[in-house]
């Protein structure tokens, strides 16, 4: 999916867009702290419906911070382990909150309360106030039940920065932490226009914590700044808690772990349970723990026995509000991945980062565009729901989200660590030092299968590493490109961009199609912009093309060689080509879409949409 941004000016105190504000949604401002060290600033009554937030302000490290709500109706508490709290008002009554942590000052105990009525109607909120890292991502969504025509958002204190709006209506606000010396809050105003030209304000508080990163460390380009302050073991009593956060989701990071610290699981457990796997996990919030724990439990017996042999080549599992894109990292040895594939309910949404993959925009110059998609019984199998209205996600659709995406970084894990090296691994050796002194399973994949179009190999590095186009590349036709792509033996434009994400794809291809019965499309078509766009090619099933077998073969057989291949090949379809000159989103079904032009608009008014395969990535 893409973002298109329009930059604001460098430092503000009114952010572009338009509307102004003449009702406000209650009460939503902060008194000052009551004390010099530690307090808990808050609303002091609200409405139902009503954003709020209670900010913990504290000097110096803070652990074992639980919030604990003591009355009133229950609220959806999606971050009780950080300093920020914030949740919607379900109904009218008399809240109490009562926060615990340890400091320098021994075990500590706050309260705060408030009362809330259903006196005035709440039309537009802003989601979600929270706790940042200096330096992190940062994104604030305003939203409303009804038509939103514009957004202003207000900087009313705090450090200045540089921001950024979506395009149109300005409802997403994206920005970077700035650098603090001490920890400071962040007080933002939305100016909400609704199309009825009414118009409401919300506020919303973003504490910038200060993190000290260390821009010197091990964490990529970008990567560094994806460390949560919040970052922890899902289970506390875990073996490796002590090791966790510090080997594999730390901005101080300079060095890999060796394995006497965190080992592969692989090296400790041959057939690990789900509870082994928890105990590798890292989470911001411990929603993602609950809900990455429920899709182990509840898919597929064979599904999960899959994801169970895969994570043996890590060490950790990380789920995070800021990471986006998901990836792999030789450097811990751990996957990492966007909490966006596991969220159930709208809060569980409202605590997630939006901020846009930092690829969005690259290769916007060429005049073709290559989408993907899984489809299952001609229909999608990703689903994209809208933030408006309000609604919570299925499982089935959850489980799709997060399945072909542990396929693929497992197989990236699976591809530096292959089965038979868990047990010569020394325990002073590390993830990173081992990947430097062995190739990976993907280069002997290369050698034997090497793509062959030069051409496509260069697109990529536009398209998939932002390099600039040149005036030969912006100049290729749709059917030029087809006659890169089609002959050739990807499965698909991402396979292009690494030979590591080439094996990772054409075995999470496979795992799809056997295990699920879903199916990859891939097409060519002129134009990003325009849904309409007819496509020039497009194949469904195209890891199953004769020529494309072994090679997709090959990486299965190295990541999982217990699996009897030939006979799974027999249940899977033949590829298919898609219909020309048919919109790629009519042609989830090949054959009424050849039968039914021009293409349809009935699914764009659908609340759960098709979403195109996004691309994660390995370091």
């Amino acid at each position: 999916m893409r973002y298109w941004l329009s930059y604001c000016g460098l430092f503000l105190l009114s952010a572009c867009g338009g509307g102004g504000s003449e009702s406000a949604n209650g009460n939503n401002s902060l008194p000052p702290s009551n004390s010099a060290n530690t307090s808990i600033q808050g609303p002091q009554s609200a409405e139902v419906g009503q954003s709020v937030a209670l900010l913990l302000s504290a000097e110096g490290a803070l652990k074992n911070l639980r919030w604990k709500q003591i009355s009133g109706p229950t609220v959806s508490m999606t971050a009780p382990k950080s300093q920020v709290l914030a949740f919607d008002v379900p109904d009218a009554g008399h809240y109490e909150f009562e926060v615990s942590f340890e400091n320098a000052q021994g075990q500590r105990t706050l309260n705060w309360q408030f009362s809330a009525s259903s006196g005035n109607e709440i039309k537009a909120n802003v989601r979600l106030d929270h706790l940042a890292a200096e330096g992190a991502k940062v994104s604030l969504h305003a939203d409303s039940g009804e038509r939103i025509a514009s957004v202003n958002w207000q900087l009313l204190s705090g450090p200045s920065v540089k921001t950024e709006q979506s395009e149109g209506t300005g409802q997403y606000l994206f920005y970077t932490a700035p650098q603090v010396n001490q920890d400071s809050l962040m007080h933002w105003r939305a100016n909400i226009r609704l199309t009825d030209g009414s118009t409401y304000s919300d506020d919303a508080w973003v504490l910038v914590k200060n993190a000290n990163p260390n821009t010197d460390g091990f964490f990529p380009r970008y990567a560094q700044n994806v460390v949560s302050p919040e970052a922890h073991p899902y289970l506390a009593d875990s073996p490796h808690a002590a090791n966790l956060v510090a080997c594999a989701y730390n901005n101080q990071i300079a060095s890999s772990c060796p394995f006497s610290r965190l080992p592969l699981l692989g090296s400790e457990h041959e057939n690990p349970d789900i509870q082994q796997v928890l105990a590798r996990l890292i989470v911001t919030h411990d929603w993602m723990g609950d809900n990455f724990k429920r899709y182990l439990e509840e898919s597929d017996p064979a599904l999960t026995a899959d994801m169970l042999k895969l994570l043996r080549a890590t060490t950790a599992v990380v789920i995070g509000y800021d990471v986006r894109p998901s990836f792999y990292w030789t450097a811990t040895g751990a996957i990492y991945l966007d909490a966006a594939n596991l969220w159930l309910t709208p809060a569980q949404r409202d605590s997630l980062n939006d901020q846009p993959d930092y690829r969005s925009d690259f290769g916007n110059d060429l005049r073709f565009f290559m989408p993907w998609r899984y489809v299952k019984d001609n229909q999608s199998y990703l689903s994209r729901y809208e933030k408006s209205p309000r609604q919570n996600r299925d499982f089935a659709d959850m489980q799709a989200s997060l399945t072909w995406l542990l396929y693929h970084e497992l197989a990236h894990a699976n591809d530096f660590f292959p089965y038979h090296s868990w047990s010569g691994l020394a325990a002073n050796d590390s993830p990173l030092a081992h990947s430097n002194q062995q190739d990976p399973t993907s280069r002997q994949f290369t050698q034997r299968y090497p793509l062959q179009s030069s051409e496509m190999k260069n697109l990529a590095k536009v398209s998939f590493a932002g390099d600039t186009a040149n005036a030969t590349q912006r100049a290729y036709l749709p059917e030029d490109v087809v006659s890169f792509f089609a002959p050739d033996l990807a499965v698909g434009y991402y396979s292009y961009s690494t030979e590591r994400e080439d094996f990772a794809n054409a075995f999470e291809m496979f795992m799809m199609s056997y295990r699920l019965g879903v199916e990859a499309d891939t097409a060519v078509v002129g134009s990003v912009d325009n849904p309409q766009a007819q496509i020039t090619w497009g194949q469904r099933s195209r890891h199953n093309l004769t020529n494309i077998q072994p090679r997709v073969n090959y990486a299965v057989q190295n990541i999982l060689p217990h699996l009897n291949i030939p006979e799974a090949r027999e249940t899977m379809p033949t590829p298919l080509l898609l219909p020309p000159g048919v919109a790629w989103k009519d042609t989830l079904d090949p054959v009424a879409g050849a039968q039914d032009k021009p293409a349809s608009n009935a699914r764009e008014s659908q609340v759960r949409k098709p979403v195109d395969r996004p691309t994660p990535f390995s370091w």
